[in-house]
């Protein structure tokens, strides 16, 4: 995460998120906050999918058409 500037609580924030990639197991998301059309924060995410004793794990196909208007490719 980079903080560019800080935000206050009340402040009106938009928030845009995409997939920017995926594998079997992962999404590398990114993230980025604005307040008044201004970048305040940048964010890169990696969600892992795990089983009850944290090993990786195959996406669910239905998450992953769920996510597909959110890729980077769309």
């Amino acid at each position: 995460i980079e903080y560019k500037k800080s935000a206050y609580l009340e402040d009106d924030l938009q928030i845009k998120s995409f997939v920017d990639s995926t594998s079997k197991t992962s999404f590398l998301m990114n993230q980025s906050i604005f307040k008044d059309e201004e970048l305040i924060v940048v964010a890169k995410i990696h969600l892992v999918f795990v089983n009850e004793i944290f090993k990786p794990v195959k996406i669910p196909e239905k998450i992953l058409s769920e996510f597909k208007p959110y890729t980077s490719s769309s």
